[in-house]
Protein backbone atom coordinates (compact mmCIF):
# COMPACT_ATOMS: atom_id res chain seq x y z
CA UNK A 1 0.00 0.00 0.00
CA UNK A 2 1.37 3.25 -1.06
CA UNK A 3 1.92 5.86 1.50
CA UNK A 4 -0.78 8.18 -0.19
CA UNK A 5 -3.29 5.14 0.26
CA UNK A 6 -2.26 4.63 3.95
CA UNK A 7 -2.88 8.82 4.58
CA UNK A 8 -6.60 8.82 2.79
CA UNK A 9 -7.50 5.10 4.49
CA UNK A 10 -6.43 6.65 7.74
CA UNK A 11 -8.46 10.14 7.12
CA UNK A 12 -11.45 7.98 6.27
CA UNK A 13 -11.08 5.66 9.18
CA UNK A 14 -11.27 8.71 11.31
CA UNK A 15 -13.73 11.04 9.76
CA UNK A 16 -11.46 13.63 8.43
CA UNK A 17 -12.60 15.32 5.86
CA UNK A 18 -9.64 17.10 3.78
CA UNK A 19 -10.26 20.66 4.69
CA UNK A 20 -10.70 18.88 8.50
CA UNK A 21 -6.96 17.47 8.04
CA UNK A 22 -5.59 20.55 6.17
CA UNK A 23 -6.46 22.50 8.94
CA UNK A 24 -5.54 20.46 11.79
CA UNK A 25 -1.77 20.28 9.99
CA UNK A 26 -1.52 23.81 8.62
CA UNK A 27 -1.39 23.12 5.27
CA UNK A 28 -3.97 23.68 1.79
CA UNK A 29 -6.62 20.67 1.01
CA UNK A 30 -4.59 20.50 -2.27
CA UNK A 31 -1.60 19.27 -0.26
CA UNK A 32 -3.75 16.69 1.09
CA UNK A 33 -5.13 15.77 -2.57
CA UNK A 34 -1.70 15.49 -3.91
CA UNK A 35 -0.48 13.19 -1.14
CA UNK A 36 -3.50 11.17 -0.97
CA UNK A 37 -2.93 11.09 -5.08
CA UNK A 38 1.27 10.27 -4.97
CA UNK A 39 1.09 13.29 -6.65
CA UNK A 40 3.64 14.69 -3.54
CA UNK A 41 5.01 13.48 -0.87
CA UNK A 42 5.00 15.05 2.84
CA UNK A 43 7.80 16.40 4.56
CA UNK A 44 9.26 14.90 7.62
CA UNK A 45 7.90 17.36 10.43
CA UNK A 46 4.28 17.39 8.52
CA UNK A 47 4.53 13.02 8.84
CA UNK A 48 5.37 13.36 12.64
CA UNK A 49 2.15 15.67 12.83
CA UNK A 50 0.25 13.03 10.75
CA UNK A 51 1.49 10.47 12.93
CA UNK A 52 -0.04 12.02 15.45
CA UNK A 53 -2.92 13.30 13.97
CA UNK A 54 -4.22 9.57 13.13
CA UNK A 55 -2.68 8.18 16.39
CA UNK A 56 -0.24 5.56 14.84
CA UNK A 57 3.47 5.01 14.20
CA UNK A 58 5.78 6.55 11.28
CA UNK A 59 6.39 2.67 10.58
CA UNK A 60 2.58 2.44 10.40
CA UNK A 61 2.08 5.71 8.37
CA UNK A 62 5.00 5.20 5.86
CA UNK A 63 4.78 1.48 5.54
CA UNK A 64 1.01 0.60 5.54
CA UNK A 65 1.66 -1.92 8.04
CA UNK A 66 -1.43 -2.44 10.31
CA UNK A 67 -0.36 -3.03 13.76
CA UNK A 68 -1.00 -6.33 15.31
CA UNK A 69 -4.61 -6.84 17.33
CA UNK A 70 -4.35 -6.74 21.24
CA UNK A 71 -5.68 -9.82 23.49
CA UNK A 72 -7.54 -6.85 24.81
CA UNK A 73 -7.70 -4.03 22.58
CA UNK A 74 -8.45 -0.50 23.94
CA UNK A 75 -11.49 0.79 22.81
CA UNK A 76 -10.30 3.51 20.25
CA UNK A 77 -9.49 7.19 21.18
CA UNK A 78 -12.79 8.96 19.40
CA UNK A 79 -11.30 10.93 16.25
CA UNK A 80 -10.38 14.77 16.71
CA UNK A 81 -13.01 17.03 16.06
CA UNK A 82 -12.21 19.71 13.02
CA UNK A 83 -12.41 22.52 15.18
CA UNK A 84 -13.40 25.86 13.91
CA UNK A 85 -9.92 27.43 13.51
CA UNK A 86 -8.65 30.58 15.15
CA UNK A 87 -8.24 32.32 11.69
CA UNK A 88 -11.74 31.94 10.84
CA UNK A 89 -12.95 33.34 14.15
CA UNK A 90 -10.81 36.19 13.67
CA UNK A 91 -11.84 36.61 10.05
CA UNK A 92 -15.70 37.15 11.45
CA UNK A 93 -15.07 39.96 14.09
CA UNK A 94 -12.97 41.43 11.43
CA UNK A 95 -15.83 41.66 8.83
CA UNK A 96 -18.44 42.39 11.44
CA UNK A 97 -16.20 45.07 12.36
CA UNK A 98 -15.92 45.94 8.97
CA UNK A 99 -20.24 46.09 8.69
CA UNK A 100 -20.25 47.98 11.40
CA UNK A 101 -18.12 51.33 10.70
CA UNK A 102 -20.22 50.84 7.25
CA UNK A 103 -23.06 50.96 8.83
CA UNK A 104 -22.64 54.04 11.05
CA UNK A 105 -20.55 55.98 8.40
CA UNK A 106 -23.82 55.60 6.29
CA UNK A 107 -26.10 56.50 8.93
CA UNK A 108 -24.44 59.68 9.61
CA UNK A 109 -24.54 60.41 5.71
CA UNK A 110 -21.09 59.01 4.38
CA UNK A 111 -21.16 55.83 2.55
CA UNK A 112 -17.75 56.60 0.95
CA UNK A 113 -16.00 57.50 4.39
CA UNK A 114 -17.22 53.98 5.60
CA UNK A 115 -16.14 51.66 3.04
CA UNK A 116 -12.75 53.76 2.84
CA UNK A 117 -12.46 53.67 6.88
CA UNK A 118 -13.64 49.98 6.83
CA UNK A 119 -11.47 48.51 4.16
CA UNK A 120 -8.71 47.57 5.86
CA UNK A 121 -11.00 45.21 7.95
CA UNK A 122 -13.04 43.82 5.25
CA UNK A 123 -10.12 42.92 3.46
CA UNK A 124 -7.97 41.21 6.42
CA UNK A 125 -11.10 39.26 7.38
CA UNK A 126 -11.65 38.26 3.56
CA UNK A 127 -7.45 37.06 3.67
CA UNK A 128 -8.47 35.35 6.97
CA UNK A 129 -11.26 33.27 5.57
CA UNK A 130 -9.66 32.70 2.15
CA UNK A 131 -5.99 31.83 3.18
CA UNK A 132 -4.49 29.21 5.15
CA UNK A 133 -0.73 30.33 5.40
CA UNK A 134 1.22 32.88 6.59
CA UNK A 135 -2.30 34.96 6.93
CA UNK A 136 -0.57 37.56 9.70
CA UNK A 137 1.62 38.41 6.19
CA UNK A 138 -1.39 38.90 3.64
CA UNK A 139 -3.14 41.14 6.27
CA UNK A 140 -0.29 42.90 7.16
CA UNK A 141 -0.99 44.42 2.89
CA UNK A 142 -4.52 44.40 3.03
CA UNK A 143 -3.83 47.08 6.26
CA UNK A 144 -0.55 48.95 4.40
CA UNK A 145 -2.09 49.58 0.86
CA UNK A 146 -5.32 50.96 1.95
CA UNK A 147 -3.40 53.23 4.44
CA UNK A 148 -1.10 54.24 1.67
CA UNK A 149 -3.60 55.26 -0.74
CA UNK A 150 -5.77 57.16 1.68
CA UNK A 151 -2.54 58.94 2.73
CA UNK A 152 -1.32 59.22 -1.01
CA UNK A 153 -4.63 60.80 -2.14
CA UNK A 154 -6.25 62.48 0.66
CA UNK A 155 -3.40 64.21 2.55
CA UNK A 156 -0.54 63.98 -0.08
CA UNK A 157 1.82 62.43 1.87
CA UNK A 158 3.93 59.40 0.46
CA UNK A 159 7.25 57.93 0.59
CA UNK A 160 8.23 60.15 -1.90
CA UNK A 161 8.45 63.27 0.85
CA UNK A 162 11.63 61.42 2.68
CA UNK A 163 13.76 62.41 -0.19
CA UNK A 164 13.58 66.32 1.03
CA UNK A 165 14.58 65.04 4.41
CA UNK A 166 17.67 67.25 4.34
CA UNK A 167 15.84 70.43 3.24
CA UNK A 168 12.98 70.07 5.34
CA UNK A 169 11.89 72.81 7.69
CA UNK A 170 10.00 73.40 10.78
CA UNK A 171 7.26 74.80 8.27
CA UNK A 172 6.51 72.02 6.79
CA UNK A 173 5.38 69.52 9.43
CA UNK A 174 7.65 67.38 10.76
CA UNK A 175 4.83 65.12 11.49
CA UNK A 176 3.97 64.39 7.65
CA UNK A 177 7.88 63.55 7.24
CA UNK A 178 7.71 61.30 10.18
CA UNK A 179 4.79 59.67 8.69
CA UNK A 180 6.09 59.48 5.39
CA UNK A 181 8.90 58.09 6.66
CA UNK A 182 6.72 55.73 8.56
CA UNK A 183 5.20 54.61 5.32
CA UNK A 184 8.91 54.06 3.48
CA UNK A 185 9.26 51.35 6.53
CA UNK A 186 6.48 49.53 6.64
CA UNK A 187 6.40 49.03 2.62
CA UNK A 188 10.18 47.87 2.61
CA UNK A 189 9.59 45.21 5.67
CA UNK A 190 6.61 44.17 3.60
CA UNK A 191 8.76 43.69 0.65
CA UNK A 192 11.41 42.07 1.93
CA UNK A 193 9.20 39.40 3.90
CA UNK A 194 6.96 38.57 1.16
CA UNK A 195 10.33 37.74 -0.92
CA UNK A 196 11.83 35.28 1.79
CA UNK A 197 8.39 34.04 1.80
CA UNK A 198 8.35 32.95 -1.54
CA UNK A 199 11.88 32.29 -1.91
CA UNK A 200 11.25 29.51 1.18
CA UNK A 201 8.48 28.52 -1.38
CA UNK A 202 10.76 27.74 -4.19
CA UNK A 203 12.95 26.07 -2.00
CA UNK A 204 10.70 23.69 -0.39
CA UNK A 205 9.04 23.03 -3.53
CA UNK A 206 12.35 22.45 -5.42
CA UNK A 207 13.76 19.99 -2.47
CA UNK A 208 9.97 18.25 -2.92
CA UNK A 209 10.68 17.96 -6.72
CA UNK A 210 13.95 16.42 -6.11
CA UNK A 211 12.53 14.04 -3.46
CA UNK A 212 10.50 12.47 -5.72
CA UNK A 213 12.66 12.51 -8.72
CA UNK A 214 14.98 10.20 -6.30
Amino acid sequence: MSLGETIHRLRTEQNLSQDGLADALGVSRQSISKWETNRSVPDLDKLVKLSGVFGVTLDELVLGERPAPAPDPVPPAPPPQAAFPPRKIAGAILLCMGFLVVLSCTLLGSLLAGLLFASPLLLCGAVCFLLRTHTGLWCAWAVCIPVDVYLRYATGINWRLTLFTPHFQPSMNYIRLAIAWGQLAAMVLLVFLTAVLLRKKELADTRRSRGLLL
